[in-house]
């Protein structure tokens, strides 16, 4: 679980849409060879063999009910909720601090929409597939289990939403399955996208690391407000 505060320059490292701080449960390293179509490969990746698992969650073992007030603020939900593509909290500082939040899944991003005085606004997305869940954190304290109805990128579901990583001059290829052709858009210099094809409802979309190591990027699908998933170049 990660937890931060305030605002930054960009999603994803260099180039991202900037203002916004995104959350995201962990970071998935890539390896393997992606020659063909198939989704969810990297043609140049990291040294642990591990491939990104598409969007699945942790397991939650919160209980439910088991939803309180945090310290230093008041939130305006402490439930459970389900989210149709996307949830805002409002959380207003009783402290004069800004509250930290956290959430502990990849299927679902958690942006600073904005602020006014002591009332900040966390924007929660979903990501992943329905009936996924994660648990909001605040200022340590579980404040609500989240589940989605639904994807703020409406009926296409991408077999990646993990972080990962992609060598210099590398590529990676996504899989997203959706009725009609959806569009993929890189959010950074970084990386430039490719359509490759499609086999029935399974379009792919292959992205390259023409920048520098360190170098970040978000993809967007369908001019989504959060990226499906984020990649680095090592």
């Amino acid at each position: 679980m990660q937890s931060v505060t305030g605002k930054n320059a960009g999603i994803g490292g260099n180039g991202g849409n900037g203002g916004d701080i995104t959350i995201y449960g962990g970071t998935v390293m890539v390896t393997g060879n992606g020659a063909g179509i198939g989704g969810g490969r990297s043609d140049k990746g990291g040294a642990d063999g591990t491939e990104p698992g598409g969007s699945t969650t942790e397991a939650d073992t919160t209980e439910p009910g088991a939803y309180a007030q945090p310290a230093g603020c008041v939130s305006d939900t402490v439930s459970e909720v389900s989210v149709s593509g996307a949830y805002q909290f409002r959380l207003t500082s009783t402290d004069g601090l800004a509250p930290v939040v956290a959430i502990d899944s990849e299927s679902f991003r958690a942006v600073l929409a904005s602020q006014e005085e002591n009332d900040y606004f966390w924007k929660i997305y979903a990501v992943g597939s329905p009936g996924q869940t994660c648990t909001v954190t605040v200022n340590g304290t579980v404040v609500a289990r989240l589940t989605a109805v639904s994807s703020v990128f409406g009926p296409v579901f991408s077999d990646t939403t993990a972080p990962f990583t992609v060598a210099a001059g590398g590529s990676y290829q996504f899989r997203l399955t959706a009725v009609e052709k959806p569009t993929m858009a890189a959010g950074s210099p970084s990386f430039t996208v490719e359509y490759v094809g499609n086999d029935g409802f399974d379009w792919f979309f292959k992205v390259y690391a023409i920048g520098k190591a360190g170098d970040g990027c978000g993809f967007y699908v369908n001019s989504a407000p959060v990226p499906v998933a984020v990649a680095h170049i090592n």
